[in-house]
């Protein structure tokens, strides 16, 4: 088909528009970019905000089979003259397409990565407050029980659990490419909130899989970049064990029955505190330590007050405040501590 005909049936597309609850980015300006892990909703987004805009729009999604970067591209500017198209929404961007910047008025984008002349927008899984906003149910401890069991990927909040799980090992399927770069993300999944090294990730999985050290050290860095895996370090001590946290803290359960609540628990409050732009580190005994606020944050799920003072007392270190985050109990514990039911912690923690 030629590339005209191709780009008018993409431009006749009636797209409806989204029933979308309200995410905490929105794009601005010319030239913008979406960028996030796989499946936060960020194609959603995009073409919600393009149908927001009011301006006549073409969305194209790269990844779509019947589109040709080499067949579109050098008719691109072209259509969007011809037919008064002032947004061009491109999903799933790739540099293969060279963008005539010249030619449309307003770019928006999704991609995996900061594109060059393009102000971008890290979209994460929802958090807590977003979530809330999606559910049909007001009270915020049922809301934070469906939270910790659902996660925040979009697509994964359905009714159906077994449903929910095969979607969500779609979502690894799509995420790793091969088996050998699923069984690494596995082990990580597996493994967080844990204290570890990619020396030990090699140790454990060079039985199982054939991967160097190399391919091991370049993935578990890409998983990195691409903010799907994110790692702490040990406050004041750069060459220790880093904490590692997935990007979603209920994805363990498409690889295992094994919930691991304690450390799902404490993935969700990690999530909470990098969506709002906090550098993480931890210490002995501290899960979470923000070193610029002096917060020690602790996850403590089925604590009691005199668990939590035994806690207080075998920290090493000096902070300013101790957070208790628990799944209902809440106490005063002096001037510095409290300890607080993970919604009211993460509604103080808010925008």
């Amino acid at each position: 088909m030629p590339s005209m005909d191709a780009l008018s049936l993409l431009g006749a597309v009636k797209h409806k528009k989204h029933g979308l609850s309200p995410r905490k980015i929105a794009l601005f300006g010319n030239r913008a970019a979406i960028i996030g892990a796989p499946r936060v909703g960020k194609s959603s987004l995009l073409l919600a905000l393009a149908i927001e805009s009011g301006k006549p729009f073409l969305y194209i999604d790269l990844t779509d089979d019947r589109v040709s970067i080499d067949e579109i591209e050098g008719d691109l500017g072209a259509y969007c003259a011809q037919n008064a198209v002032k947004l061009l929404a491109i999903d799933n961007y790739d540099d293969r397409l060279a963008l005539d910047s010249g030619a449309i008025d307003t770019i928006w984008l999704t991609s995996k990565k900061a594109v060059a002349g393009f102000a971008t927008q890290t979209l994460f899984a929802f958090d807590f407050e977003e979530f809330m906003a999606r559910s049909a149910k007001g009270d915020p401890q049922t809301g934070f029980d469906d939270f910790l069991r659902m996660g925040g990927l979009p697509e994964l909040h359905i009714a159906d659990e077994t449903e929910r799980i095969r979607r969500a090992q779609e979502t690894l399927r799509s995420l790793c490419e091969t088996s050998q770069k699923k069984a690494i993300f596995a082990w990580f999944l597996r493994r967080a909130a844990n204290a570890l090294t990619p020396h030990q990730a090699y140790e454990a999985l060079k039985p199982k899989i054939a991967v160097s050290k190399d391919t091991l050290y370049g993935y578990i860095e890409t998983l990195i970049g691409s903010q799907t895996l994110f790692a702490a370090p040990k406050m004041g001590a750069s060459a220790a064990p880093r904490k590692f946290y997935p990007y979603d803290h209920a994805l363990r359960e498409a690889i295992s029955f094994d919930r691991a609540l304690h450390k799902s628990f404490e993935t969700m409050i990690a999530l909470e505190l990098i969506k709002r732009g906090k550098t993480l580190s931890y210490a002995d005994e501290i899960d979470i330590f923000l070193e610029e606020e002096g917060r020690a944050i602790i996850a403590a799920p089925f604590a009691d007050k005199e668990r939590l003072r035994e806690r207080l007392k075998s920290a090493k270190i000096k902070v300013k405040t101790t957070e208790f985050v628990t799944t209902g109990f809440a106490a005063s514990l002096g001037a510095k501590a409290e300890a607080l039911p993970f919604w009211e912690w993460a509604a103080r923690n808010g925008d």
